[in-house]
């Protein structure tokens, strides 16, 4: 998450490109303030959780993003929308690669695997809590 939000604050147009490539039914002006927003949002949870600061927190504003995030690259893989995901500045990459990686299919596998590992982390961590609890008990 925070090499994604880098990413997008290094170049918020290019991210409201991004986000208009998606074909999604979004006024303008929504539009523009998730490219505002959302490269912060990610920053501030992706910070959170390196700092060890209101980890659960983060890590359920994560999730939420993610499951948003896979239900948008999947509409757009579905509808067969050729575009870039608009998460990741991969300029060193060679662009014959580059074209897979930016790909709605892929970014859309990319975040089924990303939710499903904060997903096992997040029940993990109440795994542990719970046990923690019983212990103390």
């Amino acid at each position: 998450m925070l090499w994604a939000s880098v990413s997008k604050l290094s170049d918020p147009i290019g991210f409201l490109a991004s986000i208009h490539s998606y074909q999604l039914p979004l006024p303008s002006g929504l539009a523009r303030t998730i490219a505002i927003v959302l490269p912060w949002f990610e920053l501030l949870c992706g910070a959170l959780l390196v700092i060890g600061f209101w980890t659960e927190a983060a890590r359920r504003a994560l999730i939420g993003l993610l499951v948003a995030f896979t239900a948008v690259t999947g509409q757009a893989w579905l509808r067969g929308l050729e575009l870039s995901c608009g998460c990741f500045e991969l300029d060193f990459i060679d662009p014959r690669y580059l074209r897979i990686i930016e790909s709605a299919g892929f970014s859309f596998c990319r975040n089924l695997v990303l939710l499903a590992a904060c997903g096992y982390l997040l029940r993990r961590s109440d795994d542990l809590r719970a046990s923690s609890s019983e212990i103390s008990e």
